[in-house]
């Protein structure tokens, strides 16, 4: 191994630390007159790349790219203090000590949080969620992958601070909605460094693993409080506030040694930078050669988009995701991710649903915290599915098919009168919606996101999709609670709610099966060449992409057909 590669592998050897390399020299510069045209050699090496990543099987690049691994999973491990938080935000509307600080006392001498305050501190949250993610795409772009998630980090110690010291629901309010910002900040920034730090065989994983890592905040939340259950003071649920704490500290240090993404170093004109941070992604069974073929590939798809983007000012701007081909893709990314919000719409409520519907305090959250243990088996049954290469749309397509019979299976139950019998099915039932709706769709919704809007965009396109993905959670904040719940001046739909959010899960089916294509295996620059060349969404996966020029490949029949 050369002195060189040995320096370049060390995962703690900054940029500052090399000067010009000079294995990367004929790379090159763009030149002033704009000319975004790519070397010969530089095509060259970018098909090589293309053509090793997407026959490279998943424990090959695991074993290749293990750092690259390892890096992703520690800042998409800042989820997991997410769905910590999310878990007991509606969880503790239904907790007995939570009800008595904050609730109203009702005719009957119990307490519980009125409709107003629960959507409230829901909505609160989103709509901070929803400021913050429609500028992070730009924060990222100006200050890098690593200092905004250290500054976002530095926030969450500070919010929690005013939510474990609030004395009344206002309070407890505010810290919620500033606590907003940061959680806005990890929703974007996780799953797109996940997607440009990884080769094209485990970019699938590392995204889907964005997902996983809310379920085990989502877990650990839910145990917390079921352990938390039989204590009757402030502390049964100012314990589960303080256990936020843990996280921050060794996340921040892991953001501050972590590799800047290399795809954000090509697109700011890094191309340095961007080979020394793809060397100390890669391990050490990973020649100069190939990193070098790697960045290579990065120049050529950026290159290509700004060719065909040439004379456009501002192709790259928040703007250019309602223009040409980036509107689809906006599209895409858009309603694929404001779907999983019509999917087990009672799941979120599953604690107080249950009760209202006559379940004990300590059987309804079981069946929460067994939701969550389940959520993980959906990932590890998505990873198995993805390493046999099945298709993500086909999965997507399943997933809603499932959630649309379970809604209305749930929704037909809910007409009779509630027995013993029904209860407990429908609590079996909403279990299995939740499993296959997570393995369906919230799990792979992660990958589907990331991987197609385009280079330039791609912070900003996951931004944007999660921020309409919040705000129709805001909707659904503002509906939700008054449909399911029981009390007074509510609609008291309990589980029929089901039956509504079927009549979109069919509208979602119908728009799927038409425009969301298949990414599947394809690197960016293929992605590119099929959406600006218009492929249609159900023939994504078979058309033959000539990255090295830039365009379709066909056959003799279907040539002649496109001469």
């Amino acid at each position: 191994m050369s002195e060189h590669q040995e320096n370049t592998t060390d995962g703690a050897v900054g940029v500052g630390n090399h000067a010009k390399l000079e294995v990367f020299e004929h790379l090159g510069k763009e030149d002033l007159e704009g000319d975004f045209m790519d070397s010969e050699d530089i095509k060259k090496e970018a098909v090589e790349n293309t053509e090793r990543e997407t026959k490279m099987s998943f424990f090959q690049a695991l074993k290749n790219y293990r750092k690259a691994v390892m890096w992703s999973c520690f800042l998409s491990a800042s989820l997991i203090m997410e769905g910590f938080d999310h878990s007991y935000i509606s969880a503790f509307y239904g907790f007995t000590e939570f009800q008595k600080r904050y609730g109203v006392q009702q005719p009957d001498g119990s307490y519980a949080i009125p409709a107003k305050w629960q959507t409230a501190i829901s909505d609160g949250l989103l709509a901070s969620e929803i400021l913050v993610l429609l500028f992070v795409g730009n924060l990222t772009d100006w200050f890098g992958y690593r200092k905004v998630m250290m500054g976002a980090l530095l926030g969450i110690v500070a919010f929690i601070f005013i939510q474990f010291f609030s004395s009344s629901i206002e309070v407890y309010l505010v810290g919620e909605v500033l606590l907003g910002i940061p959680w806005g900040i990890f929703q974007t920034i996780t799953t797109t460094y996940a997607a440009e730090v990884c080769p094209v065989a485990l970019r699938g994983y590392l995204t889907v693993f964005v997902a996983l890592c809310w379920t085990i905040g989502y877990l650990i939340g839910g145990g917390v409080l079921r352990g938390l259950l039989h204590l009757e003071n402030e502390w049964a649920y100012k314990i589960a506030f303080a256990l936020q704490w843990i996280w921050p500290i060794p996340i921040f240090i892991a953001s501050y040694f972590a590799p800047e993404s290399p795809w954000l170093l090509v697109r700011k004109g890094m191309r340095e930078e961007a080979y020394v941070a793809s060397r100390r992604l890669a391990g050490r069974g990973v020649t100069d050669k190939e990193v070098e073929e790697t960045v290579a590939m990065m120049i050529h798809t950026d290159n290509m988009e700004k060719e065909a983007n040439r004379g456009k000012s501002g192709f790259d701007s928040f703007m250019s995701l309602f223009k040409g081909t980036n509107f689809r893709r906006t599209e895409i990314a858009v309603i694929t991710c404001s779907i999983q919000n019509v999917l087990n719409p009672l799941g979120s409520y599953n604690v107080v649903f249950l009760e209202d519907a006559g379940m004990s305090t300590n059987l309804s959250f079981d069946f929460s915290v067994i939701g969550s243990a389940i959520d993980i088996l959906a990932v590890i049954i998505l990873w198995i599915l993805m390493e046999r290469n099945f298709s993500r749309r086909k999965i997507f397509l399943f997933g809603l098919i499932s959630s649309l019979i379970s809604a209305l299976i749930i929704g037909f139950l809910g007409i009779p009168k509630t027995t013993d019998a029904i209860l407990y099915t429908m609590a079996i039932v909403l279990t299995i919606e939740n499993f296959l709706s997570f393995l369906g769709v919230q799990a792979t919704i992660y990958p589907i996101i990331s991987e197609l809007p385009s280079n330039a965009l791609r912070p900003q396109t996951v931004g944007l999709a999660r921020a309409v993905s919040n705000l129709v959670a805001l909707i659904n904040g503002i509906l939700l609670p008054r449909m399911v719940n029981t009390g007074k001046d509510e609609w008291g739909w309990g589980p029929k709610t089901d039956l509504y959010y079927a009549g979109w899960l069919f509208l979602a089916l119908i728009w799927a099966y038409f425009r969301l294509p298949d990414g599947t295996g394809r690197t960016y620059g293929e992605i590119d060449i099929l959406f600006e060349n218009k492929v249609a969404a159900r023939k994504f996966r078979t058309t033959k992409v000539n990255v090295s020029e830039g365009r379709l490949e066909f056959d003799d029949e279907n040539a002649e057909k496109h001469a």
